[in-house]
């Protein structure tokens, strides 16, 4: 008989009351603490009222890794901070990331996406209210939900921990609506819950929420977490969901050491990816190790907040979902692609150093 084990979380910052920032050291946690801090991680939203410049920690802001090609602060309009305007997403001049990724080079080439690529998140669930999420939703077309909780087996998904909603905001939230920010690419997000209030989850629970999403037509699953236990279902299941047809991105998992890579990125068909920071390196917490596929944006990267509002992430959870977004913009640009070519043109166009490169993908795709 197989024993469950907890699932731990990649690395996660939690966002204080004022915004300011510490990074995650990075330590690898054990399977059996994994864990966020929730007072952390339940910070302030990003509203008007609560957005001060003067408070930001500088301290706790390494100005010499921010490329200061990608940032121009004559573009941020504090009177536009209200959201109620259509058409633009107030905290885009902060997702370096997208800039970084190249993300709007190829939007330029092909479009955001279809709207019509299924991703699916198995995490803590998925705040399906938000405004920044709620027209991006999936249904499943005979009950009408938003997808599965396993934690709790019945059909609400709803986030009950914060990283889940944070990290399909990152991948697919609502652009050029005026409210928060831009996600990567136009897509529905399935939510498959996997993951309780503290982050932690048994390898049954994915093993079945990796099922779950390939047997209701999802496109691309976003595993933005890790596991230390090399369980023969995972695998099983993750193996079957690359030949059925899907592609799997997953965090490699935080801590500088081999030891430490997430038994996920050891399975065959999985994209492996690890998190950088804004000045193009590998983030404090993150490594780069055999199994790791690509580096993408994993460090202060704005997202939805669970109940409303926005906060700052960092870990490979949230490089995670760069990637699973720019598969479907690949995947979209070509649709006659398969899921094994849509991972491979993600790989061959990384730069030299590793780092996912939307646009080059996309190129790519459209030569095919």
């Amino acid at each position: 008989m197989v024993r469950p084990q907890p699932i731990a979380f990649a690395a996660l910052l939690g966002v204080a009351a004022a915004l300011a920032v510490t990074p995650d050291p990075g330590a690898p946690l054990a399977a059996t603490s994994a864990r966020w801090d929730a007072a952390t991680w339940d910070g302030a939203s990003w509203d008007g009222a609560n957005w001060d410049r003067a408070s930001w920690d500088g301290a706790q802001w390494d100005a010499s890794n921010w490329d200061a090609s990608n940032w121009d602060a004559s573009n941020w309009d504090a009177s536009n901070w209200d959201g109620s305007f259509e058409g633009y997403d107030p905290l885009y001049p902060y997702q370096w990331g997208l800039r970084a990724a190249n993300v709007p080079g190829a939007w330029a080439l092909a479009g955001p996406g279809s709207g019509e690529r299924v991703v699916c998140v198995l995490d803590s669930g998925v705040d399906w209210r938000h405004p920044d999420l709620a027209p991006q939703m999936w249904r499943d077309p005979a009950t009408g939900a938003m997808g599965r909780d396993l934690v709790d087996d019945d059909d609400d998904p709803m986030d009950v921990g914060g990283h889940g909603t944070h990290v399909a905001s990152i991948a697919a939230a609502r652009a050029g609506d005026g409210y928060g920010v831009a996600g990567v690419a136009d897509a529905r997000v399935m939510a498959v819950r996997v993951l309780d209030g503290e982050g932690r989850g048994t390898e049954a629970d994915l093993a079945a929420g990796i099922r779950w999403c390939v047997d209701h037509g999802a496109h691309v699953l976003v595993l933005s977490l890790s596991t230390d236990d090399k369980d023969r279902h995972v695998t099983r299941a993750v193996r079957d969901a690359a030949q059925r047809g899907a592609v799997i991105v997953a965090s490699v998992g935080a801590g500088a050491c081999d030891a430490c890579l997430s038994e996920l990125a050891r399975v065959p068909g999985v994209l492996g990816v690890t998190a950088l920071a804004p000045d193009g390196g590998l983030a404090p917490f993150a490594t780069w190790t055999k199994k790791t596929d690509l580096a993408a944006p994993g460090v202060h990267v704005p997202g939805a907040r669970a109940g409303g509002g926005w906060v700052l992430g960092s870990g490979t959870s949230q490089a995670v979902p760069h990637v699973a977004g720019a598969a479907v913009l690949v995947w979209d640009a070509s649709p006659h692609l398969d899921a094994k070519d849509v991972a491979r043109l993600l790989r061959e166009t990384a730069t030299p150093s590793g780092a996912l490169d939307a646009e080059a993908a996309v190129r790519a795709a459209l030569r095919t």
